[in-house]
């Protein structure tokens, strides 16, 4: 094995002399929606500093509609994809953010010339350029995190929030489906109540119980929903009406793009709603991992939320405050928001 790590580390190491500044990186970040869009501020850096650069970006069928929305990004490949290891061969150099075996050894195969990820795994060897950095004490924000992994590559950033431009017929199918709703744009609260289960969530009867605080002082609000949210979307916003469904995900960044602010738990449409410039605000637990310090919407810090405890290392059932979420009363976000958008 040492014989092995040893060869596949120097065996290229003369033609990475010759060529220290690629002409083209490709960034790979195969997991999910809002890790995702916490990754495209390292193709916005490496634009910013090395113009000149081609920028790729490896992803899932399903997140490739929101890297395609990034600027910076010049070509989109998913795993999914027919003879996708011949696809990647033609990049210079590749930034393996959330690192797997699988993708580690995809990017080996493909010989990319200079290949940047994580010193901790048992596969670490498969780079050649490494980041000695531990994700699991959380002391920074996951973008901040997948910033650092440009430092091989001579670019030294610690924070840029990412930016998604909504596509023309996105929007405009947006627009039909406020005017639908009798809903005007730049008038409604949008709120997306579901979560991945990533982290804990608030209770449906807190998102409810803010849909009516909201109705009351005259605001109008639109409930997104995913596949299997339905149900739920139902409740919080007192029935049918106003209640956006499982729509293409360009489209519901369009929905967002026209609200005046966003609220949800810990997930990838907060992210979503956040990169495309509206007022984001989420609700989050004291578990570190899972904290607003780690994943709170970059733009809008004013829009983490938690509970005024101090941060925990575990989260159990046991614990007198769980879900810790529940805290939060739904008063005190409506008056969040209020704040935000009054100013």
């Amino acid at each position: 094995m040492v014989v092995v790590a040893f060869w596949l580390e120097h065996s290229d190491i003369h033609s990475m002399k010759r060529k220290l500044i690629p002409k083209s990186l490709l960034i790979v970040r195969t997991d999910r929606i809002g890790d995702v869009i916490l990754t495209l501020p390292v193709a916005q850096a490496a634009k910013k500093h090395l113009p000149e650069i081609k920028i790729g970006f490896l992803c899932r069928n399903y997140t490739k509609p929101i890297v395609e929305m990034s600027p910076a990004v010049d070509e989109v490949l998913t795993i999914e994809e027919e003879n996708i290891n011949s696809k990647m061969s033609v990049w210079d150099a590749a930034i393996l953010v959330h690192p797997t075996l699988s993708d580690a050894w995809r990017l080996y195969r493909a010989r990319i010339l200079i290949r940047i990820g994580t010193a901790y795994r048992f596969y670490s060897f498969l780079f050649n350029r490494k980041i000695f950095e531990h994700r699991k004490y959380s002391v920074n924000h996951e973008l901040t995190y997948n910033l650092h992994l440009l430092r091989p590559l001579g670019i030294s950033v610690e924070w840029l929030e990412p930016e998604l431009i909504v596509p023309d017929d996105a929007l405009s199918e947006a627009h039909k489906i406020l005017s639908r709703a009798d809903v005007e744009p730049e008038e409604f609260v949008a709120i997306h109540p579901g979560s991945g289960g990533s982290a804990l969530n608030w209770s449906p009867e807190n998102f409810r119980s803010l849909a009516e605080i909201l109705k009351k002082d005259g605001i109008k609000y639109v409930v997104t929903a995913g596949p299997g949210e339905l149900e739920l979307a139902q409740f919080v916003a007192g029935g049918k009406t106003n209640v956006i469904f499982n729509r293409p995900i360009q489209i519901v960044a369009g929905i967002y793009k026209l609200s005046r602010a966003f609220i949800g738990p810990s997930t990838g449409m907060l992210h979503l709603a956040d990169a495309v410039g509206t007022p984001a605000f989420g609700i989050y637990p004291v578990l570190r991992v899972t904290s607003a310090t780690r994943w709170g919407p970059a733009h809008n810090k004013a829009g983490w939320i938690s509970p005024d405890l101090p941060l925990c290392e575990r989260c159990r059932k046991s614990c007198r405050y769980y879900p810790c979420t529940n805290l939060i009363s739904p008063l005190e976000v409506y008056r969040r928001i209020v704040d935000v958008l009054a100013g």
